[in-house]
């Protein structure tokens, strides 16, 4: 949407033709209090989020420092609980798409758990691909240094 003013321009179709020419007939001093207005909100928003994040993070700096058992508790609770607040709402994501397919609650309950079963044994299977992989680098750079040492004692 373009507003156009008085003597803006010296004719209408070079408005329509060029809407970027209003701002590049303002001021130096204009542009100037542009970059101000923003130079100055980003070091307020700066501010404001370190004083955020200190008032946030302070008392749990004590927390850890005075009762580490307990914050250890606290964290594996609250890890828990992220967790199975993750796995419950996909699983009523997903039980929510079946039923809005007119899917009966018989031929639902199979599916979820065969997708459910493919995904752990795709996450097993990755896990021994990762732990081959790394077992077999470790082996190589340790035998590797091995036969370097031998090769040049």
């Amino acid at each position: 949407m373009m507003c156009l003013l008085k003597n803006e321009h010296s004719n209408k179709k070079e408005a329509i033709l060029y809407p970027q020419a209003v701002y590049e007939q303002r001021s130096f001093i204009q542009h100037f209090k542009d970059i101000v207005y923003l130079t100055v909100f980003v070091i307020l928003a700066a501010i404001i989020s370190i004083i955020v994040m200190n008032l946030l993070t302070y008392p749990v700096l004590l927390l850890v420092n005075e009762g580490t058992e307990l914050f250890t508790r606290v964290f594996i609770y609250t890890l828990l609980f992220i967790i199975a607040l993750f796995i419950l709402s996909k699983l009523i994501s997903t039980i929510k798409y079946y039923i809005a397919s007119d899917l009966p609650l018989l031929k639902i309950i199979p599916q979820i758990l065969i997708g459910r079963i493919k995904a752990f044994f795709i996450l097993i299977t990755s896990t021994v691909f990762v732990v081959l992989l790394l077992l077999a680098l470790y082996s190589l750079f340790t035998y590797n240094n091995k036969f370097i040492i031998n090769l040049f004692s």
